[in-house]
């Protein structure tokens, strides 16, 4: 028997019933019981009960599915819930989900990790944490009848449930456009946005989020870091942590899904801390200063030049920095 597997099916919740991991592994009860006996002989506390199963007992702030599932409240993020110790990158692993159907890999379906090796950032940065520090996760969205331009609401999304999660621990959160979360000035949290497209509709799209919680990351040119434990004063549980993003995620999809972007941007503009802001936009071709006025509909950052010239940028072209610090 695959012991791993095993592990696997043992965290998915609180107690899982023998029956079930018989189902789905295809051995007998007898077996599976004989396969526990042999995790519990090589340290795994594997608890016991009657009419409820087994327990595999967490370490202390894990990420596992059963963690989460604690304190998850969801109709449809996060029904499917797959973990790992160590991962290259959450987003590959939910990328190569999305190839499967909707029914083994189902829209919302959650990909989060407690080490990343291979993490990355806008621009090909690199974005690594280690074991224990971070809300490392990738969400795979299946969503009907979108088009390639629509999928900034994504990235929008996003901002908007870590910055209100983060904000509902009482830290004074903020986004930095277009994906950054911020806290008096500091990142504590990035995204990151991938799609596959077939013809002119998306066919999967992932959203990958790396949120700092007890400690920082290491990543190329970051020098204004912290995390939600610093700036709340807080030790904070990581898998309530990313139960509540789930939910607060399924809000503001479902919200966009009904009323598009228009439900999303004057919220989004209301917690972007960019905006009004003098900033330096970094480009390949051209590097100038401005005042950045507003989010456009599409995503854009308008931006007032010196020379009075309204410049929209685009989050994929260049780099936004703030000329007084990070934000």
């Amino acid at each position: 028997m695959d012991q791993q597997k095993l592990l696997s099916l043992l965290m998915q919740d609180e107690y899982v019933s023998g029956a079930w991991i018989s189902r789905q592994l295809g051995v007998t009860r007898a077996g599976i019981w004989k396969a526990i006996e042999s995790l519990r002989a090589q340290g795994c506390q594997i608890e016991s009960a009657h009419r409820r199963g087994y327990r595999l007992v967490p370490p202390e702030n894990a990420v596992w599915p059963s963690c989460i599932r604690k304190y998850l409240r969801t109709k449809w993020v996060g029904q499917r819930i797959d973990y790992y110790d160590t991962i290259d990158s959450t987003n590959l692993a939910a990328r190569q989900l999305g190839q499967l159907s909707a029914a083994l890999a189902p829209h919302g379906t959650l990909i989060v990790a407690d080490e990343q090796t291979q993490g990355r950032g806008r621009i090909n940065r690199t974005w690594q944490s280690k074991p224990g520090d971070a809300a490392l996760m990738s969400l795979l969205l299946r969503p009907e009848a979108c088009l390639p331009p629509e999928s900034v609401c994504f990235v929008m999304i996003s901002a908007l449930a870590v910055c209100d999660v983060c904000r509902s621990f009482g830290a004074d959160a903020a986004i930095k456009w277009p994906n950054d979360i911020v806290c008096g000035g500091k990142k504590i949290c990035g995204m990151l946005l991938d799609m596959s497209i077939e013809m002119d509709y998306i066919h999967c799209a992932v959203v990958g989020v790396g949120l700092n919680i007890a400690g920082y990351p290491y990543a190329d040119d970051l020098r204004h870091a912290s995390c939600l434990n610093e700036v709340t004063g807080k030790a904070l549980n990581r898998a309530e942590v990313i139960a509540r993003f789930l939910e607060e995620f399924e809000r503001w999809y479902d919200r966009w899904a009904v009323g598009g972007v228009d439900a999303l941007l004057p919220d989004y503009c209301a917690r972007c801390v960019t905006i009004g802001s003098r900033v330096q936009v970094v480009g390949l071709k051209e590097t100038f200063e401005g005042e950045a006025l507003r989010v456009t509909p599409d995503g854009s950052l308008l931006v007032r030049r010196d020379d009075g010239a309204e410049i929209p940028v685009h989050a994929g072209d260049v780099s936004v920095r703030g000329v007084m610090g990070y934000a």
